[in-house]
């Protein structure tokens, strides 16, 4: 597995620099507003046991976050009703690329989110 990213903001350009195709994690976090006791870390993602690499998955986030009231729409992430809720909190993401199962890599951070904090990130709901 490769390096993270540095923490990028949620932006158009941002996210067009992610290669569309590239397996991997990603890292939703908010940067303000973070109660005391509460993670910064809002969702984690993966990408390529499918058809949607990091990239097309994090434009089609940036999507459903611009089409409020349209979450129904197929080429909107599934999360993106939740996490538009943060969207005035400084959202920004990592990623990492990683070949081999980024579902069993997603699950294991998962775990140890849950185990360290008590909870999933808000806008998780399942391992």
């Amino acid at each position: 597995m490769k390096s993270w990213t540095n923490w990028l903001e949620l932006s158009q350009q941002n996210v067009h620099s992610v290669p569309l195709h590239a397996k991997g994690i990603y890292v939703i976090r908010r940067i303000n507003n973070v109660p005391p006791n509460e993670s910064d870390i809002i969702y984690i993602g993966n990408a390529g046991t499918g058809n949607q690499g990091v990239g097309k998955r994090l434009r089609n986030l940036l999507r459903g976050l611009q089409q409020s009231g349209n979450e129904n729409s197929s080429n909107n992430h599934c999360a993106s009703p939740k996490i538009q809720r943060y969207l005035n909190d400084g959202l920004q993401f990592s990623w990492v690329e990683c070949n081999k199962a980024p579902d069993g890599v997603e699950k294991a951070l998962l775990l140890a989110f849950w185990t360290s904090i008590g909870k999933l990130p808000t806008c998780n709901e399942k391992f």
